[in-house]
């Protein structure tokens, strides 16, 4: 399927080449698929006929740092590892088995070889290209070649139609031998400088070079249906050829899930307790912003699956959120926030957390490695949680904490001026000889953020260690473990960010420890 050609490739040639080709992208030019092409089918020589497959279609979805790793593999293997790694990476919903990006991808390029299949690299023409890119256009359109008088030769074109990306895409088969390519030549020239003879100044020298009305807009490959409210104009439609090349270089690829209105934005923390002898709790908390149905109710279904280093499954939980109606016209949207609690021994895991609007197809999926703490035979103090509220329970709650109710915020942001709650735990206190457990704590909030000018030397009095707040206090505990919570005041605090320092001294065995977590004031 695949011409061949001699190539003699070295070590330093290859890192000579992805250097060059990080250069160009530094200094801002737009890349060369063409020229990367050659760059691939040169590292493909010596591969198998899947393997090339796999990487002709992929190197033009790839970012530049991307496609420079690409260049430095060697062998086989250690293609077939990078392309694994690279769809690991690239999978929309972490928390499923399939990996849906790649078999979208699969499928394009399935339908891309079947319908635009040439004998030659990289196994499709221009319109095969696109198809992997995009998917199927909402419309196609096409003018078959003529011969127009004094007997020139029209080539044959195809239009393709995103009108969710906004662009339009025109080949053309300029060789007459069925290898489309874009066509960029004419659209730049407006019709009065096109030849007298090109066909679409011989229709009418005074209506648009391509009038839009009389196109079908059909989707005779099966590419969907139209909205029948995008207006089409002549503007429109060069506007669109334009914004083709745009999306080519800010966005290689795009699949439906990629639309900013397919996305249930939320934000998550992972934090760490005891949760007995030799294991941890380890509490998911999730926070999103939800518009409920006038009328109804909106489910939003969250699973956080944990998975060992070998990609083995773990653990899975999930639990569908109900976000009822506004029970005012004034109540427009609601911040849900859930927990989900696991128990795992301490190692190291991918920790994969997803958050779907069901039935109305969006989502948001994420991964993140978590390395869950050893609080055995040691002085330790838990992840400091921010929280919305921590208050005596009074009723049965997901965030019942022994005598507490811990509401967890993992955003981490309040307004300005109000009290920041924190939330933490201390394990392994040593007792005296009264049965006492004995610790001092001591905690700092230092900005990350620069204060108003002339603010900062007034709230520290100019204080050394930077810290806006500091206080410390000691306590006790009947037993080795205690729970500590504090109210932060921030009314002489300023929009930004801000560290949380707390130190922990064990007033009988002298051990210390230290945490430190991040938050946010906003206006």
């Amino acid at each position: 399927m695949f011409t061949s050609s001699i190539f003699s490739a070295t070590g330093r040639l290859c890192i000579a080449t992805a250097l060059l080709a990080a250069a160009a992208v530094r200094a801002n030019e737009p890349r060369d698929y063409k020229a990367e092409s050659q760059q691939v089918y040169r590292l493909c020589r010596n591969l198998s006929a899947p393997v090339r497959l796999e990487l002709a279609s992929l190197h033009f979805l790839l970012t530049p740092d991307e496609f420079n790793d690409l260049l430095l593999l060697r062998n086989e293997r250690s293609c077939e590892r990078w392309i694994e790694e690279y769809w690991r990476i690239h999978d929309p919903i972490f928390t499923t088995p399939e990996n849906e990006a790649r078999a979208e991808h699969e499928r394009r390029v399935e339908f891309a070889t079947a319908w635009f299949g040439r004998a030659e690299w990289p196994g499709w023409d221009q319109r095969g290209e696109v198809c992997v890119r995009y998917g199927l256009p909402a419309g196609r359109d096409s003018e078959s070649p003529d011969v127009v008088p004094p007997g020139t030769y029209v080539r044959a074109i195809e239009y393709w139609f995103y009108p969710a990306l906004g662009m339009t895409v025109q080949f053309e088969d300029a060789m007459g031998n069925g290898n489309y390519t874009y066509f960029l030549e004419h659209v730049a020239l407006p019709s009065w400088e096109r030849p007298e003879n090109d066909r679409r100044t011989l229709a009418s020298k005074y209506l648009p070079d391509l009038d839009m009305e009389s196109m079908t807009l059909d989707a005779p490959i099966g590419g969907g249906i139209l909205n029948p409210s995008w207006e089409f104009s002549h503007e429109n439609y060069q506007q669109s050829l334009w914004r083709f090349y745009e999306v080519l270089e800010t966005n290689p690829v795009v699949y439906p899930f990629n639309f900013e209105g397919a996305r249930v934005p939320f934000v998550f923390d992972v934090a760490y307790f005891r949760g007995g002898e030799s294991v941890d709790r380890v509490d998911v908390n999730a926070e999103f912003v939800v518009a409920p149905a006038i009328g109804g109710a909106t489910e939003y279904h969250t699973t956080v699956a944990v998975f060992d280093m070998e990609r083995g499954e773990v653990a899975r939980l999930s639990h569908t959120t109900h976000a009822v109606a506004p029970s005012s016209k004034d109540e427009l949207v609601r911040t849900m926030v859930l927990q989900l609690p696991f128990t795992l021994e301490p190692s190291r895991y991918d920790l994969a957390i997803t958050v779907e609007e069901v039935g109305a197809g969006r989502f948001s999926s994420y991964l993140r490695t978590i390395t869950p703490d050893n609080f055995e035979e040691r002085l330790a103090v838990s992840t400091v949680c921010f929280s919305s509220g921590i208050a005596p329970v009074t009723r049965e709650s997901a965030f019942n904490r022994g005598a507490l109710e811990v509401i967890p915020k993992p955003s981490a942001r309040y307004p300005i001026a109000t009290s920041v709650p924190v939330y933490f735990e201390i394990y392994n206190l040593t007792g005296d000889n009264e049965g006492l457990h004995r610790y001092t704590v001591s905690y700092r909030v230092i900005p990350q953020t620069p204060a108003p000018r002339g603010l900062w030397k007034k709230i520290t009095g100019g204080s050394d260690d930077g810290a806006a707040l500091a206080s410390s206090f000691q306590s006790a505990a009947n037993g080795p473990h205690d729970v500590v919570y504090v109210f932060l005041k921030t009314d002489e605090l300023w929009p930004g960010e801000y560290e949380f320092d707390v130190s922990i001294v064990d007033e009988v065995s002298r051990s210390q420890t230290r945490r430190t977590g991040r938050f946010h004031l906003v206006e």
